[in-house]
This record gives C-alpha cells, structure tokens and sequence, in this order.
C-alpha cells in the first residue's frame, strides 16, 4: 500500500488542510480580540524579527557591521539566513507588498508544514498518529508563530519534507529541501545530521542484504526448487485442482513478504491487514501494534550503489549549505566569527551549555510569579522529558537525533528566556511524538476532548505572547 493510500489519499490531505486553516483561523481570532485598540493584527504578526526579515528582503544584507551613534556595535541583517527572505522577495516581485508577502509565505508553509508532517507520522506508524502528531505540533504553545513573518513555519515544513523524503528513499528531494532548511535557520545543521544518520542506517540495510542476514525470523525469498520449498510442499495438503492449500505461515514465506529488503519491521501485507483493522473497526490491539512500530524505510527494492551514492550527496550537500552561508557573511565582513558577533552583539545569543537556562528555571521553580515565566520553565522541562521518553520508544533515529540536536541548540544557548518557546516550535516535533502515540491508542472522544484543551490553551497563549507581553518572543 502506497503513503498516498494509507495517508486517505486526497481525502486524508484534504481533512489537513481544512483542519490547519481552521486552526489559523482561530489563532487569528484570538489575535484580533487581544490586539491593543491602536493596533492591528498584522503590526502585531510582523513585530521584532518580522520587521527584520522584511529589511533583508527589500534592501539586501549591509556590507559589514553596523554600528550605533555611539559607536557600539549593534546586530543587523547578516543573523538572518537567506532563504526566507529571499522567497518574501519573490511573492513581493510580483507586485505584492513586502509584509503581505512575508505573511502570504509563512501562512502557506505552515499549511505545508501540516500535511508534511501528517503524512510523516502516517509513513513512520499510522494514519491516526499523524493527525494526532499534526494537532498537537501545530497547535502548541507559540504555534502563533506559523502565521507570523517568521522563520518556523518554513522551516518546520523543510523539516518533515526532508525526514519524509529520506523515509521514502528519494534521496534528491531529500537533498533539495535538507540543503533549503538548512539555509533557513541555524538549527538547520541537525537535519544535516539526521540525513547522515539516515545515509548509515541505509548502508546497514545493503550491508545486511549482502551478507544474506535477513532482519526478520522469516527468509527473505525461498527457491522453489529448495529443499525447505519441496519438502513443505509434500507435507501440505492438495485439492483436486493440484494447487497447494498452503497455510498464512507458508503462504508469507513463500512470497517472500518480508523486510529484509527495507529493514521495515512490519511486512507490506501485514501492515495493510491492520491498518484495515484499525479504520474499519476500529481495533484497539491494531492501533496499538501501528502506534508502537515504526518502518526504517519504504519499501522499494534492494538498496544499490546508486541509490546509496544519491544518499550520500544529499547528506554532504546539507551539512555544507549552513556552514558557506557563515562563511560567506565571514568573508563580507573580513572576519571568520562574524555571523556569532552579530547574534552576540544584537540579540546576546551566545552558547553556555545550558547553565543560563539552568538558572532560569530553578529561579521560576523557587519563587516565580508570572504566568509566562511558569508556562517557559514548565515547557522546557516538559520537552526535555518528552525528548527522553522518545529516546525510550526508539523513535525512528533520524527524527531522533534532529530533534535531540535541535534540543541542545535551544536549551545550551544563552539569551533572552521569553524566547524559548519559540525556539522549541521545530523541536516539538519530536517532542510531541510520544503524547500522539499515547492519544493515538485512546478512545476517540478522549483524543479529541485532549487535543481540543491543548490547542485551546496553545493558541490563546499564543496570541497573548504578541498581543499583551510586552518584550520580545
């Protein structure tokens, strides 16, 4: 069964999208009836970054550092990377106004990023997992964010289209959209990565095949003219007909239905019976066998030298786009470490290891009073235990070590604390994998009832973030 299929077809993508755009409708909502009386929404979808990635669209990046009336060295465009601002370039090429545009493409990929990683969750469990996974990503603390003329939704939607292409093994859509994620925030290196790790679980698998070491208890193919093959079929029972009456057993090995070819720990047919199961009726113990198995890889044939070659290029080429982006800032300024000035200078992003967050937490823990700093503590400390329940479950590995990367990038920066919620958007993509394996399992009236207080409380948080706190997200 292909992903389209399993997915719902046009159907399936089609409930997403609806349910996506009703999600940003409500955000919008809530937006506007939060919104100070002098203001409009759309000041308050374009405030702090917003204002600066639409100056890197329209005027380009500065020739080097800038500087104050003082002389002090401030931030500027070059914290910025490019290709966000290039795609609001291009839509505002067309006539269109700069901060339409800005919005026009964040509402479009956070759609995109919607059914991007529906259909991820569908290819790596099932179905109901990846509407579940798409809630709650969506819908999160600072899901505000896929609205705003910012980077995350973009980025999200890179994310989960390089992990799905790699799970689908197209290898240069993979390298496509690593190398564009990776040109659209810092914490594109982890997809990098995770691609790396995607390329040697690949290799594993063509290794397994060679040395005929088939992952499952089952052979992969079997001879007709085998022994194993004759001697089954002269112990098994024949109709008049002259065909074999073989058993489900036989049957599976006979027509080599197996992973040995993709490392997929559930065969083709199997999966297909239990997904049937599972949409049909309803069963529970079907769910619950999806929910907890997940495919190394789709299964399309042997792994050749061809296949792992494109593999290997796409995860070069993605590891490298980031790096020569802050290379090429370091050779327009004329110094190396220019990109991590600017992020010092402008913004005080610095990397500690996390011991500025450390503190930050403990303090709010030992006598904070403010609903935002209670709300940071708790969603860092709730990410970091969803993290590590993944680690548990033995997420697939690529997701896994994006995420874990992402994780570390966000907690072991040193900076403004109100940010973090912000910046943990990309994360939660693993981090919510365990919570939609968990509701995937329960009634649907107990999913549906925690998914509605979930995006109730992340959406109004939201639109309070841009609307009423008054420092930067």
């Amino acid at each position: 069964m292909t992903l389209w299929r399993r997915a719902g077809g046009l159907r399936g993508v089609g409930l997403v999208v609806l349910l996506m755009a009703s999600l940003r409708l409500f955000q919008l909502l809530l937006v506007g009836w939060l919104v100070p009386a002098d203001e409009s929404i759309v000041d308050r979808l374009l405030i702090w970054d917003g204002g600066w990635f639409i100056n890197v669209a329209t005027d380009g990046y500065p020739d080097g550092y800038s500087y104050d009336e003082d002389g002090v060295r401030v931030g500027n465009g070059f914290a910025f990377f490019p290709l966000f601002p290039l795609l609001v370039r291009g839509v505002a090429a067309i006539g269109i106004p700069a901060a339409t545009a800005s919005l026009l493409v964040a509402g479009l990929a956070g759609i995109a990023a919607g059914v991007l990683i529906y259909l991820l969750g569908t290819a790596l469990w099932s179905r109901r997992v990846g509407l579940v996974l798409t809630v709650l990503v969506c819908a999160q603390p600072m899901a505000v964010v896929l609205v705003m003329g910012y980077t995350e939704p973009l980025f999200l939607a890179l994310v989960a289209g390089t992990l799905l292409a790699a799970h689908q093994r197209i290898w240069w859509l993979a390298g496509l959209l690593g190398v564009a994620a990776a040109l659209t925030r810092p914490t594109g290196m982890a997809v990098g990565v995770a691609l790396a790790v995607a390329v040697f679980m690949l290799w594993r698998v063509r290794l397994a095949a060679e040395r005929r070491v088939p992952p499952s208890p089952f052979p992969a193919r079997a001879r007709a003219d085998s022994p194993a093959v004759q001697a089954n079929a002269l112990q098994t029972p024949t109709p008049a007909g002259g065909i074999p009456l073989l058993s489900s057993g036989q049957s599976r090995l006979g027509a080599g239905l197996s992973s040995a070819d993709d490392g997929a720990p559930l065969p083709g047919m199997e999966r297909g019976l239990l997904e049937l199961a599972a949409s049909r009726t309803g069963s529970a113990p079907a769910r619950r066998v999806l929910g907890g198995r997940a495919t190394l890889f789709a299964s399309k044939g042997p792994v050749t030298k061809v296949e792992l070659a494109w593999a290997m290029v796409a995860a070069a080429v993605t590891l490298l786009a980031g790096p020569a982006f802050l290379a090429w800032v370091g050779w327009r300024v004329g110094e190396w470490d220019a990109w991590f000035k600017v992020q010092t200078d402008g913004w005080g992003s610095t990397f500690d290891g996390g011991w500025s967050v450390v503190d930050f937490v403990l303090e709010t823990l030992n006598g904070g009073s403010g609903m935002v700093e209670l709300v940071t503590a708790w969603m860092i400390i709730g990410t970091i235990v969803l993290c590590l329940l993944a680690i548990m479950d033995r997420v697939w590995p690529p997701l896994l070590v994006y995420g874990l990367i992402g994780l570390v990038l966000v907690v072991g920066q040193a900076g403004y604390w109100h940010s973090k919620p912000r910046l943990l958007v990309p994360v939660l993509l693993l981090a919510c994998v365990p919570l939609a394996k968990g509701l995937a399992q329960t009634p649907a009236r107990t999913a549906a009832a925690v998914l509605a207080l979930w995006s109730a409380f992340g959406l109004w948080f939201g639109a309070y973030m841009i609307t009423i706190w008054p420092f930067t997200i």
